[in-house]
Parts: C-alpha cells; structure tokens; sequence
C-alpha cells in the first residue's frame, strides 16, 4: 500500500513538472537591430530584480558597457561581434559606426550602487584586458575591454554579478 502511494506521488510530481516545463517559453530572439522591450512591473529594489547576467559572442576587440539596464559593444578594431547572446537571447544589433544599439533588460536591474562588481571569463582563450569597474565618476558604467588573440577569432563569455 505505501509503495503504490509513493509511485502515484511520484508520477503525479513528474507529471506536474512535465508540464509545467512544457510550458516554458522558448528562448527569445530579436529582430536584427531591435532591442527587447523592458518589463514594467517590479522596482529595482524588488527581489526579482537583476542583479547579473552573461554575455556570450564572438568579440574581437571590443569593449563591452552596461550602465542603467543597458548593454551595449564599442568596436575597437577587426572583426565586429558576432554571435551574441544575453542571458540567453539572441542579440543581433544594428550598428552605428562601431558602437551598437542597446540591448534593454526585460527586467528590471538593481542598480551598481556600492555593491562589489565581479566579472568572471567563463570561456575564451584570452584573458579579459581591462575592466572599468562603475563609478560615480563614470557614472556608474562598466567597461570590460575583451581582447582577442590572433589569429581569427573565437567564442567568450562572460558573467558579470553584484
């Protein structure tokens, strides 16, 4: 009897989560140029506020900002980024020069303010060249200057928390 208890518990609890995974979005993706529209809803205080993100592209060199929920590439020299990913969505801006569009968080972001600002290479052959840490005497804008090594170019990632 406890047995045929645990296995309808068992397979009611799978069941649940089969479906409930079922109704996941899939990853989102934006038209080329265009940026995600920001969710209303929560204050940046709120605990389902952001306060990390990855980064994934091919970057060549590149410097990689974020201020104020916004995160934007400054190319430096060779090849323009390509391939990117934030937290997951597809990113594929537009250019002006060699500064991108935007990509606007969907959520809101707790602001830098004073908290320690860590940023952590998760893959890519070169080390990160320099970081900015935010201040209020650049308002509150992180750079990280991604270099690659020759030749060609390959795929980083980065994680930034705080």
């Amino acid at each position: 009897m406890k047995t045929s208890k645990l296995l309808f518990a068992f397979v009611l609890i799978l069941g649940c989560g089969i479906v409930s995974m079922a109704q996941l979005p899939a990853p989102q993706q934006t038209a080329p140029g265009a940026s995600p529209t920001p969710f209303a809803g929560f204050g940046a205080d709120d605990t389902n506020a952001l306060r990390h993100f990855t980064i994934r592209g091919k970057f060549d060199a590149d410097n990689i900002k974020f201020q104020n929920g916004e995160l934007w590439i400054e190319h430096i020299a060779f090849d323009k980024p390509t391939e990117m990913m934030v937290n997951g969505i597809h990113w594929n801006p537009s250019w002006e020069g060699n500064k991108s569009a935007h990509f606007v968080f969907k959520v809101p972001v707790v602001p830098f303010g004073d908290a320690k600002v860590r940023v952590r290479k998760i893959l890519g052959r070169s080390e990160i060249a320099s970081i900015d840490l935010p201040s209020p005497k650049n308002k509150q804008t992180l750079t990280i200057k991604a270099i690659d090594q020759p030749p060609g170019v390959v795929m980083y990632e980065f994680e930034v928390t705080w």
